[in-house]
């Protein structure tokens, strides 16, 4: 792994036509380390790779090699392992999964994604909260938004961190992230605003919740209706409209 690093590296910086003094001066560490990266006897520290990919105009995955097909086949087994476990509630057990993922895989910024959803929860959850948890949770959801990942990771990175800046008790900058957050805006807002602003907040998420709720019951009705199923037709049919709420005061 650290030799294809240096590789990549190596390769990346040619391309672009940078020397190793240039891409030091950048990276703001000495020219021997670029050497020792390049040689593969030692490899950048985790929160230098944002800004490499940055630099190259890469992703972290294509810096790192992750769009390999084995490699990705690889880090996609151990997120089915990770989404049994928390499936089944069994958090501590996805939380070591994802570690032992990201001891082979440091990179990857789905299992980095991972982490940072798993750590903040961790934090939500647990009786005796450790704030690390919230720092840790954040600096993975930064390293996938400075990697020029795709969409939805880069979506649920925003999202997390919103959610740990708020819950470090951080409200301006949890709302500065949250501006990068169309959808799910208003799941965020619940952990960020007081009194009646809140109660808005938590009304408007529970009626798109409930939005897509009543889509899935419509799409189950349909089906046992042209099944000619009519007791469960009826029977969904009925629950959509036990569903309906007025959220109005």
């Amino acid at each position: 792994m650290t030799s294809y690093i240096g590789e990549n590296i190596r390769h990346l910086r040619q391309e672009k036509g940078i020397t190793q003094e240039a891409l030091a001066e950048k990276m703001n560490v000495t020219a021997a380390s670029v050497s020792k990266w390049e040689r593969g006897t030692a490899i950048p520290d985790a929160l230098l790779f944002p800004e490499l990919a940055k630099i190259f105009q890469v992703s972290i995955d294509a810096l790192f090699g992750y769009e390999n097909p084995a490699c990705t086949g690889s880090v996609q087994a151990f997120l089915q392992q990770i989404d049994t476990a928390a499936e089944q509630t069994d958090l501590a057990n996805a939380e070591e999964i994802c570690r032992n993922a990201l001891e082979q895989y440091p990179y990857a910024p789905e299992l980095m994604c991972k982490m940072a959803v798993i750590l903040k929860t961790k934090y939500l959850i647990a009786e005796q909260k450790d704030p690390a948890w919230l720092d840790m949770s954040i600096a993975y959801c930064d390293s996938i938004i400075h990697g020029k990942n795709d969409i939805h990771l880069t979506h649920t990175a925003y999202k997390t961190k919103a959610i740990s800046q708020a819950y470090k008790g951080d409200k301006l900058a949890a709302l500065r992230t949250a501006d990068h957050v169309i959808q799910d805006h208003d799941s965020i807002m619940v952990y960020l605003a007081d009194g009646l602003e809140k109660v808005k907040y938590c009304k408007e998420d529970i009626e798109a919740h409930m939005q897509v709720i009543r889509k899935m019951l419509r799409l189950i009705a349909k089906v046992y209706r042209n099944q000619g199923k009519t007791e469960l037709y009826e029977k969904y049919c009925s629950a959509d409209i036990t569903l309906t709420i007025d959220l109005q005061e």
